[in-house]
């Protein structure tokens, strides 16, 4: 109900029941007052004020909001019902006082944009290349950068000479919307269960197969019409070499201090800007750093100790992440190890995490189509559209067939 409109039934009503509406209106109490006059507002303040409510709620920053919501529009497509009234029948203040307030009514909104917001951080977290501070930039369908791929060239010449022209050469950046999808059915027994533990299911199952998946083509993905082209294959060809390294599996502490300055030479060589880089590898690599000895023996080795007490190394932030495959190269048990300007790579997103719910809606299962009637269960479908690229393909290094801890 709007103001105007409650101002309306405030005259037709009379001044006890108009303080009776400020009051529940709570958090718009002296602005609704304003509007129902003077008499109105003295009497809502003789009503006794309740000391505020400190705190966050258990729910809150944790995308539960979210999956509560989407809980209760489920039951409340099944039931007749509607999403506002499920949720306080739940006691769910919280949630159904968000969207009280945003004016929601019926099934009008697919997701409340507080909750989306909440449940995208939440994925963010889970993903390893948006942690490490990839930059996002919202984009339509597509969006083109033009970039400058090479320089002119400067001559010295006589005092009558012919100035010799140049000119930098260029070409584009481009990203175009992929869309990520996941699809999970959920037994209704579950989505009428008001439960926290029933709640942490749904998210946590949603939750890892976007997270991962996105991740896995953030960090390589082929670059198809279907799917981003990750940082793996975005790297300059030049930047992608194999290990130097004397003793394969098992490289001493200075073998892998060698190998690391390499990569950081490579960027600084070519003029890379170096704002935010970054490691990313897999867990075999960072053991296998952690594990070796120093040159005094045990306790000694300097690179475990900058990892342990500062979270760095050689002075850069490293994250672990198992999207980079241990089973590449010749043997089946090698992995790569990447050193990124996170600062030149963006993420384009086009659509915000979009959810819906399908009360006994059909699913394929292993190329089947399963009937959610006959099986009680609530599908429900998660949707987002992004793309990755870099500003620079030299910004980052792959150190591939990387055999660190692989023995």
């Amino acid at each position: 109900m709007t103001p105007e409109q409650m101002q309306e039934m405030a005259k037709s009503l009379g001044p006890l029941v108009a303080a009776q509406l400020v009051d529940q209106s709570k958090g718009h109490r002296d602005s609704y007052a304003a509007l129902l006059g003077s008499k109105a507002a003295d009497t809502a303040s003789e009503e006794p004020r309740r000391a505020p409510i400190t705190g966050k709620h258990m729910t809150e920053g944790t995308g539960l909001n979210l999956i509560r919501y989407v809980k209760a529009k489920a039951v409340a497509r099944m039931d007749g019902r509607n999403v506002v009234d499920v949720l306080k029948s739940w006691g769910d203040e919280v949630v159904s006082k968000a969207l009280s307030q945003g004016n929601y009514s019926g099934l009008g909104s697919l997701v409340h944009p507080q909750f989306a917001s909440e449940f995208i951080e939440l994925l963010r977290n889970k993903a390893v290349v948006r942690q490490a501070g990839a930059r996002v930039i919202p984009i339509g369908a597509s969006l083109t950068f033009d970039r400058q791929s090479s320089t002119g060239t400067a001559f010295y010449g006589g005092e009558t000479s012919t100035i010799q022209e140049s000119e930098p050469g260029t070409d584009t950046v481009s990203l175009s919307e992929k869309k990520l999808t996941a699809l999970t059915a959920v037994p209704n027994d579950l989505i009428r269960n008001a439960s926290i533990n029933a709640e942490e299911f749904i998210r946590n199952d949603l939750l890892n197969v976007m997270a991962l998946r996105e991740d896995a083509a953030f960090l390589r993905g082929s670059g198809t019409q279907l799917e981003p082209r990750g940082i793996r294959n975005q790297v300059d060809p030049a930047h992608v070499y194999a290990e130097t390294v004397a003793t394969v599996g098992a490289p001493t502490l200075g073998e892998m201090k060698k190998e690391l300055n390499k990569a950081k030479k490579k960027l600084k060589k070519a003029n890379v800007p170096m704002v935010q880089p970054v490691w990313l590898m897999s867990p075999n690599a960072e053991t296998a750093i952690l594990d070796a000895p120093g040159p005094g023996g045990e306790g000694t080795n300097a690179l475990e100790r900058e990892m342990v007490e500062r979270g760095t190394l050689r002075n850069v932030p490293f994250f672990v992440t198992n999207q980079i495959p241990e089973t590449l190269g010749s043997g089946k048990n090698c992995s790569e190890l990447y050193l990124v300007d996170m600062a030149e790579v963006l993420i384009g997103e086009s659509m915000a995490l979009e959810i819906d719910v399908f009360p006994n809606g059909a699913f394929t299962r292993g190329g089947q189509v399963v009937s959610g009637i006959s099986t009680d269960q609530t599908v429900l479908r998660a949707i987002t559209k992004h793309d990755l690229a870099m500003r620079h393909r030299q910004s980052g290094v792959v150190v591939k067939d990387l055999s660190w801890g692989s023995n």
